[in-house]
């Protein structure tokens, strides 16, 4: 197959977005949508899980426990899978659900609620690939009392089996990697097959069949000892067991091609998928179910070999069908510990397990995190020797794997609730208006799941009966609170904010601005303002040099404008990333000395500070060329200007900058305490202002602002000339003038008091002067190198590259909406072209079949094929003869 252009540039762009989380790419993005469909339908493995859980539901309410059962968990699934591809969306990395806990969590619970989450999430996916392997184990002895029904396998037996089961998985994982890709796809065609096959098989070879109303409405709980509308609860076990699966293949977001798009799909596909085989696979189990009591006696705990065997006949026709089974352990098995081994490297990269240093290294050579699969395969080897304690682990290791998923998948949907939903609302996967009821429904299920998963199948309870699902969950917390007031308490500070969070937080940090309550205690000197300027322009421009040359002039607004260039060349070198964490850092320390410490002022300080925090514990900081960035950001030194007096210039500055506290709204919005003159004179002890003004006033500034953070977002601010205008200029003065002295004086007759400096911005336009030519005195001519004239054509090009930007952005959205008419057909040919595939490799496998059991001399399975054919033949002769109308009677 020829290689695909746009994978490189699919693959690169998932990377950068990585890396805009925090993390650095370092596992093969060889997974497409198809192999991570895959895998969740590998680890969910409807037919091995409902086969191996069996005996829970034969107990615990038979028929109807099993097949409506399994109806409610699929659609309770759907909902909590649905929740999760929309956080999933917003946040496509290996930590999964432990990830989304920290991003959507506030500062005072982020650290703890992902660490909680990142334990139950780890547990649950160790003790799922331990039941699948155990369990696989249990299932290939069981294949023995097939030919041998006195056979017992006795615990090491049952033991050694899990471990040579779960040590080739373990190969597969660490030697087979880069087949893991066609070993996922394998998996979708070998389970639908497979169902097909047992279907077909059960139903033409049976020769006793049960009626509908057994396989529909039978109900007998007598065995469990629970009252029989609880004991129906405690059999969902079965279901829920099967169906948990579905959130691990987060895990796999970082080696997956566009993950933010094909997870997500691939966590509800799965689900989806995995209800429809269940109800297919067990249909045809229960029309052909033997003897309930002899199911439940059997000693190793694997009822479906019993069935195959009854309903075929023979031993070899029953292995038959279990091989097909064991063919889904082993996808099972494979894909379980896939994900459990990048859950821990995920987990361990952020330094939440002890020995993490070893745990999260990747295998250059394999191109696999190595010691986490070795650390996964070793627990799980571990946690089976519970076997030795209890015949009835099994029980436990179903209950505490189910117990934990659904444990770490609600953790996220309610912090997610609480906070309102903000997180999602933007998500590619957004359940809209629905999703507050979505997210309620599957955290009421997961509350009663927990306390449901906890109870043994049946009653009275002996010692070797016991369900230890809580035990076990218990030694692990243990070990987890252990690990978090050792070292975690002190060094973990969760998993790092995104690149694009990073975004986020600085329009927010602006935003923050806007917001603060306007009563501080001082205001912030000019040099923190300037310092917040230049970290401005250059996270917005970059830097400098390229924008624009320092001013040259010897007036006060062109000093001012050279302290402002100052303060911008300081921060050179600076990426526009690292130039925007800077700049947050500095606001939030500005806050801490200057802003109000009002309860409302306080929450805002801490939210961003909450997020600059886990930026600077866990993102290093961006290179630069600059030597400026490797000592941080150095002082402005002062500026000297011997051709202007530098009191006189230092003062007007200072008169300037206090008189237009409301005309510079470039330093207003970047001061974070910035406020109108008049309150500073109120607050000061001058003369009162009315309080109509003062609303007046607030309500023109708010406006205004409004307008300013607007444009912060995108673009430069449109007032660089107000500062210009208010310092006056006369209109014959010289700036080439030889003698500073007489144009001091004459500057200082023709300024206007300081009550005037207040004038209005117009009538400053209106009364400032263009360069004079001395050829022509009433004529205006801009000169090229004038400041002023730069600053019009750097905003005439700022406007005309955010008028493209939006033509841009138009044309995404307008492909993007092409491309979601397009979907629904490509959808449509897609699944007619599997099913299309699916039916060949169907009947490919049947005629093997046939073939097989011809030369074994069994023409059993060949005389119902035949049988039923030929029914089929009937039914469409009697559909042709219907279309055979007699034309109606037509009057003369």
């Amino acid at each position: 197959m020829a290689p695909d252009p746009e994978q490189p540039s699919v693959a690169a762009n998932a990377d950068e977005a990585l890396a805009r989380m925090g993390y650095q790419s370092e596992l093969p993005r060889n997974l497409s949508m198809l192999s991570i469909l895959g895998l969740s339908f590998a680890i969910i493995a409807a037919p091995f899980g409902l086969s191996t859980t069996l005996y829970i539901t034969l107990i615990d309410g038979q028929s109807v426990t099993i097949l409506w059962g399994w109806v409610f968990v699929t659609l309770i699934s759907i909902a909590i899978a649905a929740s999760l591809a929309e956080i999933c969306a917003v946040y496509p990395t290996a930590g999964g659900v432990y990830y989304w806990s920290a991003m959507l969590s506030t500062k005072k619970w982020a650290p703890m609620m992902s660490f909680i989450d990142g334990w139950v999430t780890l547990v649950g996916n160790w003790t799922v690939t331990l039941s699948i392997t155990f369990a696989g184990g249990q299932l290939i002895l069981s294949a023995i009392s097939l030919w041998n029904e006195d056979f017992v396998p006795n615990a090491w037996q049952t033991i050694l089996t899990f471990w040579a089961v779960i040590l080739c998985c373990a190969a597969v994982n660490i030697f087979l990697s880069k087949w893991l890709d066609l070993i996922n796809k394998v998996c979708i065609f070998w389970t639908g097959a497979s169902v097909i096959i047992i279907l077909v098989t059960l139903l033409t070879m049976a020769e006793d069949r049960r009626d509908a109303e057994f396989v529909f409405g039978h109900y007998d709980a007598s065995e469990s000892g629970w009252p029989d509308g609880w004991a129906f609860f405690v059999g969902l076990l079965q279901a829920s067991y099967t169906l948990t699966g579905y959130g691990m293949v987060a895990a796999m977001c970082e080696e997956v091609q566009n993950p933010e798009k094909e997870v997500p799909k691939a966590i509800v596909l799965s689900v989806v998928a995995a209800g429809v085989t269940g109800v297919v696979y067990l249909i045809p189990v229960l029309f052909v179910l033997p003897s309930v009591k002899a199911l439940n006696n059997v000693a190793s705990g694997q009822p479906i070999g019993l069935v195959f065997k009854t309903v075929t006949g023979s031993a070899g026709g029953g292995f038959g069908l279990l091989f097909l089974i064991l063919g889904i352990l082993v996808f099972a098995g494979i894909g379980a510990l896939t994900a459990a081994s990048r859950c821990t490297y995920a987990f361990a990269r952020d330094g939440a397990i002890p020995g993490f240093r070893l745990w999260r290294k990747v295998d250059k050579r394999l191109d696999v995190p190595l010691w986490s699969i070795i650390l996964s395969t070793l627990v799980i080897c571990l946690l089976g020797l519970i076997y030795f304690g209890s015949e009835a682990a099994f029980n436990s290791f179903t209950g505490v794997a189910t117990l934990c998923l659904l444990m770490s998948y609600g953790l996220p949907i309610l912090i997610s609730v609480i906070r309102g939903r903000e997180a999602v609302k933007e998500s590619s996967y957004s359940l809209g208006r629905f999703g507050y009821a979505i997210n309620i429904a599957s955290l009421c299920w997961i509350v009663l799941a927990v306390v449901l998963f906890c109870m043994p199948v049946s009653l009275p309870v002996s010692p070797s009966s016991m369900n230890y699902a809580s035990v076990v969950f218990a030694g692990f917390a243990l070990i987890s609170i252990t690990w978090y007031f050792v070292y975690a308490r002190k060094h973990f500070t969760g998993p790092p904010v995104s690149g694009d969070d990073t975004n986020r937080v600085f329009v927010h940090a602006l935003n923050t601005v806007k917001r603060i309550p306007r009563t501080g205690t001082a205001r912030p000197p000019a040099s923190e303002r300037l310092k917040l300027y230049g970290l401005y322009k250059q996270s917005m421009e970059g830097d400098v040099e390229g924008v624009m040359d320092r001013p040259i002039g010897n007036t006060a607004d062109v000093y001012a404008e050279c302290e402002k260039w100052d303060a911008w060349f300081a921060q050179s070198g600076l990426s526009r990333t690292e130039a925007k964490r800077r700049y947050i850092s500095t606001l939030i320390e500005t806050m801490h000395q200057y802003a109000s410490q009002t309860p409302e002022a306080c929450e805002l300080v801490s939210e961003l500070e909450f997020v600059w925090d886990q930026i600077k514990s866990n993102t290093p900081p961006s290179t630069a060329s600059s030597p400026r960035q490797t000592v941080g950001v150095p002082p402005l030194p002062p500026a000297s200007y011997p051709s202007i007096n530098d009191r006189l210039a230092r003062s007007d500055y200072e008169h300037m900058v206090t008189a237009t506290a409301r005309g510079d709204s470039r330093l207003r919005v970047l001061s974070p305490v910035s406020q109108p003159e008049d309150m500073y004179r109120r607050r000061g002890g001058a003369s009162p202002m009315r309080e109509d003004e003062i609303d007046e006033q607030e309500r023109a500034l708010d406006e205004e602002e409004e307008e300013e953070y607007a444009e912060a977002q995108d673009t430069l601010y449109d007032d660089d000339d107000i500062i210009d205008d208010i310092v006056q200029v006369p209109d014959n003065y010289d700036s080439g003038s030889t003698n500073p002295e007489a144009d001091e004086e004459e500057f200082e007759q023709e300024r206007p008091p300081d009550e005037e400096y207040d004038d209005d911005v117009s009538s400053a336009l209106q009364r400032r002067r263009l360069n004079h030519h001395p050829q022509h005195p009433h004529q205006q001519i801009p000169d090229v190198g004038h400041p002023r004239w730069r600053r019009r054509v750097e905003q005439a090009l700022t406007s005309m590259t955010a008028e493209i930007a939006a033509v841009r952005e138009q044309m995404e959205s307008r492909a993007l909406a092409q491309r979601r008419r397009n979907a629904l057909w490509t959808w449509i040919k897609w699944l007619v072209w599997v099913t299309f595939r699916q039916i060949i490799w169907d009947l490919a496998v049947l005629g093997a079949m046939l073939i097989w059991m011809r030369m074994r001399g069994d023409r059993r399975l060949e005389q119902k094929l035949r049988v039923g054919w030929t029914e089929v033949k009937t039914r469409l002769m009697r559909l042709k003869s219907l279309r055979q109308v007699p034309k109606l009677y037509t009057f003369p």
